[in-house]
């Protein structure tokens, strides 16, 4: 069980929290921290990050291990995690089990979410049907395997939130998938300083 020390430290120091919890349970994880702590570093400095990496380098379950320890450690946020992928959610559960946390409340509705006892909440959706409507209570948005969005009303529904003071906003995509769409643009864009995201490359 974790004692208030270590408690204390996870709060302190995201890195710790991750390295120590998260990260090492991707394979060859070693090899890739440096990558992942240069993503961390980024998406904590800007509020609209955009980041095309490398496969498997474990940079959704660095989002997802971020998206957790703000919502332990701080009251009354509410982040939304748009993805494809059903590994998202084995992530937010392998990670926060394996720390031996436990949720207020955990259900699906349409997708997963997941309450704390500090008021805050993370939502998994299913990125082609649920991203539509705006929620300006939102703290972090995060469109994961972003390449696989073609719907153009959740990418223009995006304006809301890079116009919202209070929302942050990281799409990621890996390299070998990201073949033109909505996604490319965005950070074809970003490089040409023809948006307000700052684009990372992780190869």
């Amino acid at each position: 069980m974790i004692n208030d020390l270590e408690l204390s430290e996870y709060k302190k120091d995201l890195y710790y929290f991750i390295y120590n919890h998260c990260l090492q349970y991707h394979n060859n994880i070693d090899s890739y921290i440096p990558l992942q702590y240069i993503a961390l570093d980024k998406i904590r400095q800007n509020k609209l990050s955009i980041i095309k990496h490398k496969r498997q380098i474990g940079i959704t379950s660095l989002l997802i291990a971020y998206s957790i320890w703000i919502c332990k450690f701080h009251k009354n946020q509410k982040i939304q995690f748009a993805t494809n992928s059903s590994q998202s959610i084995k992530h937010v559960k392998r990670i926060y089990l394996q720390n031996l946390f436990s949720f207020k409340n955990d259900y699906y509705d349409g997708g997963f979410y997941y309450e704390f006892e500090n008021g805050s909440k993370i939502e998994i959706v299913n990125a082609h049907d649920q991203l539509i409507n705006y929620d300006s209570k939102l703290t972090l948005l995060i469109i994961d395997n972003a390449e696989f969005i073609y719907n153009d009303v959740i990418f223009d529904n995006l304006v809301n939130y890079e116009n919202n003071n209070k929302t942050s906003v990281i799409l990621a995509s890996s390299h070998e998938r990201s073949n033109g769409g909505n996604f490319m643009r965005k950070i074809d864009d970003a490089v040409f300083k023809k948006n307000s995201y700052v684009p990372l490359v992780l190869m």
